[in-house]
């Protein structure tokens, strides 16, 4: 799911990107929803327990989706400006989850008035739907009690934001803006265990997710190398650093994602597949359910959650049976979902890309940085 980001010529990233998308519908439909279930429990046996996928493929699906908004941001970065990113990608983003939620807000509505009972989103006040909306509940130390994977989000906001300040030495000197990138990170993270600044309530539940955000460097590092504005041994150099960065933040300050659940394995993983599939770019074909697919991921995630939470538990409410409420509920999910797109997500990014026209620097004549 590229937030705002394009696959171009990139065949393989589409099919990532469904993919990714896949593992993490079958983890919120199905897997979260119905654990008891006998096909989940085989899944998990033969599976993830074995290699440690946690989250039954949710965090192998969200890995690879930071991957590839990294690894897009640096294939794109001599066509992005400042304004590209704060409008097409922060502000797009914010406003798109704001009307997400009141979209779902309306459609939980709908559903308690022809069910006669109230859903679970009806506990909710106007503040948590609100706060929910816009991220504020991150700033607060607050949990997502209405959407709860439009986390992937936070981290990645906070990526595009230290990136603008090195947008111009990412064209010029791409090894070198990575460089100081981990170097900021180090720094941070001493900074942060000198003062403590982990253990104030408030901020340590924001340190939580901040070995996420490196995950979109792995992404970046990947694309500079694969362009060959990195070295090969350089990148290879970095992507280490990065795994000990990554590693030593979830230990230092999500440490249930370093010792029950670790997270760094389906990172891993994800890197794997993502390299393989760059490599065998050409392999790739044109598909046009992929495609079709591909271009509803941001709304897909957007609503995925909540709406098929909504609409797969009430059917089986009523129907009592979990195989028929996924056979009807998923597709009806994906209607409302390709409607969100079709009405509001495209209308919105036209309109921002229109807002965020600005010159674009020309692309060097010579690899730089290196």
């Amino acid at each position: 799911m590229g937030t705002s980001g394009s696959s171009q010529n990139f065949e393989c990233i589409r099919f990532l990107r469904v993919f990714a998308t896949l593992l993490i519908v079958y983890d919120h439909f199905i897997a979260f929803r119905f654990p008891q279930w006998l096909p989940v429990h085989a899944v998990q046996h033969f599976f993830n327990r074995p290699l440690f996928l946690i989250q039954d493929f949710g965090a192998l699906g969200v890995s690879l989706f930071f991957i590839i908004s990294g690894f897009l941001f640096a294939a794109q970065v001599y066509r992005t400006s400042i304004s590209g990113i704060l409008v097409k990608k922060i502000v797009r983003t914010i406003l798109l989850l704001a009307l997400a939620t009141v979209v779902f807000y309306l459609l939980h509505l709908i559903v308690g008035l022809l069910t006669g009972a109230p859903t679970y989103w009806s506990q909710f006040n106007a503040m948590q739907w609100v706060t929910n909306a816009f991220f504020i509940n991150y700033f607060l130390g607050l949990p997502d009690v209405i959407n709860g994977a439009t986390w992937f989000l936070y981290p990645l906001m906070l990526f595009w934001i230290l990136a603008i300040p090195l947008l111009k030495l990412m064209r010029k000197k791409p090894f070198l803006s990575m460089v100081v990138y981990e170097a900021f990170l180090v720094v941070f993270f001493a900074v942060s265990k000198i003062l403590n600044l982990q253990t104030i309530p408030e901020l340590g539940y924001l340190y939580s997710f901040i070995p996420w955000l490196m995950f979109p460097l792995v992404g970046m590092t990947i694309a500079f190398t694969y362009q060959k504005t990195i070295s090969i041994p350089k990148g290879l150099g970095l992507l280490v650093v990065l795994y000990l960065l990554i590693v030593q933040y979830f230990f230092s300050f999500n440490l249930p994602m370093y010792a029950e659940q670790p997270y760094i394995i389906s990172l891993l993983f994800a890197a794997a597949i993502f390299v393989i599939c760059l490599l065998c770019e050409s392999k790739f074909r044109v598909n046009r359910f992929v495609r079709a697919f591909d271009r509803i991921s941001f709304a897909t995630y957007l609503l995925h959650m909540p709406a098929g939470s909504l609409i797969i538990l009430t059917l089986y409410g009523i129907l009592g049976h979990v195989s028929l409420a996924l056979l009807l509920g998923i597709p009806i999910t994906f209607i409302v979902i390709y409607l969100f797109h079709r009405y509001v997500e495209i209308p919105v990014s036209n309109l921002l890309k229109k807002v965020a026209k600005a010159p674009v620097p020309t692309l060097p004549a010579s690899d730089e940085g290196k």
